[in-house]
């Protein structure tokens, strides 16, 4: 099993075939509302209508770490923690960017800018990153590290406090 072409904060659909029992298996990690994002929430705040806008009130909770725990707890044979252990690396001490993720920012970067915690990972000194300065996620990586150390692979929002939640 591997997912493929997916970031930590989108959703996953994967069919696969087991080796060990010939069925398919598929898994749809489709995000879900907000705990908090009821029909009567929305009611009574945003006229009974889910906005389409790139806002956190048309967002859903990633799918793609309840996929991994599922996919590791049904037919893995490592921990979350031995899987996530360079993508924490990566997130703490940060890699340097491509000349393409500038162009990408500079198109649509400003989405980012809206949000404080996006506007501090992706524009630390105040400007875009320029190519082959450093992407550093702490947080991230906080966030990552406390699924890790986890014991069971059973894993909703509560778990980790929300200062560390990537925005």
């Amino acid at each position: 099993y591997e997912i493929k072409e997916c970031d930590w904060s989108s959703d996953v659909c994967s069919s696969d075939l087991s080796a060990k029992d010939k069925k398919v298996h598929a898994i749809n990690a489709s995000g879900t509302t907000p705990k908090l994002a009821t029909i009567d929430w929305y009611r009574r705040n945003a006229d009974g209508k889910i906005p389409v806008s790139d806002g956190l009130l048309c967002g859903t909770v990633p799918g793609v770490p309840a996929a991994c725990y599922t996919l590791l707890d049904r037919w893995g044979t490592m921990s979350f923690a031995d899987v996530s252990g360079a993508g924490i690396e990566l997130a703490e001490k940060g890699f340097p960017v491509s000349e393409y993720f500038c162009e990408f920012f500079a198109q649509h970067g400003y989405k980012l800018r809206k949000r404080p915690l996006s506007d501090r990972i992706y524009y630390p000194q105040g400007r875009e990153l320029r190519a082959g300065e450093m992407l550093r996620n702490p947080d991230l990586a906080a966030t990552m590290r406390a699924m890790a150390d986890r014991k069971s692979t059973r894993l909703n929002s509560s778990h980790i406090p929300l200062s560390r939640m990537p925005s």
